[in-house]
């Protein structure tokens, strides 16, 4: 994801999301691969790793389709009786 390392605001959450889909050149797809939830009364993890697919910038000029494997890691936490995200993680393989 974008610099800075760290985000906290939704404004700024939303800013790193529109900057990776301005990457694509055409829809980007996420297909989980694997998923796994604890749960206590009131906080859950939620590990997953996924294919995240598509053709964009990172792809060059050609529009080749591009995959990247990608880890995912939220945590949550029951708030005033709803579950709310607290932190949200996505991670690739250094190569």
């Amino acid at each position: 994801m974008p610099a800075p390392l760290q985000r906290s605001a939704s404004t700024f959450y939303s800013k790193v999301w529109r900057d990776f889909f301005e990457w694509a050149s055409s829809p980007v797809s996420f297909y989980p691969r694997e998923m796994n939830v604890t749960t206590g009364k009131d906080v859950a993890f939620v590990t997953a790793t996924l294919l995240c697919a598509g053709a964009g910038a990172g792809a060059g000029a050609d529009g080749v389709r591009t995959e990247l494997d990608v880890r995912l890691t939220i945590g949550l936490r029951k708030l005033a009786g709803r579950w709310t995200v607290v932190h949200e993680h996505h991670s690739v393989p250094a190569s």
